[in-house]
């Protein structure tokens, strides 16, 4: 199984074997968003289902929600 983290921390590929489930997937992280979950898709359509039983090489892509930014209630002065 290949791990697409869309420019998070790089995983190495799952060895998994035929006809398995996967429950326990690692989680990335990437500074300023929030994991937003594994997808079967790169369009983010289909949410990886834990129940999935693996029967191929396939793909999964971490979706990522930025995180707000605060601006300084403070002053800036040039």
């Amino acid at each position: 199984m290949t791990i697409n983290t869309n420019g998070g921390t790089i995983l190495p590929p799952l060895e998994v074997a035929y006809n398995t489930k996967i429950s326990d997937l690692p989680l990335p992280t990437k500074d300023g968003f929030r994991f937003g979950g594994w997808y079967e898709d790169a369009a983010f359509k289909i949410k990886w289902d834990e129940d999935t039983v693996i029967r191929e090489n396939l793909v999964i892509y971490a979706k990522w929600i930025p995180l707000p930014v605060y601006e300084s209630d403070t002053p800036q002065h040039w």
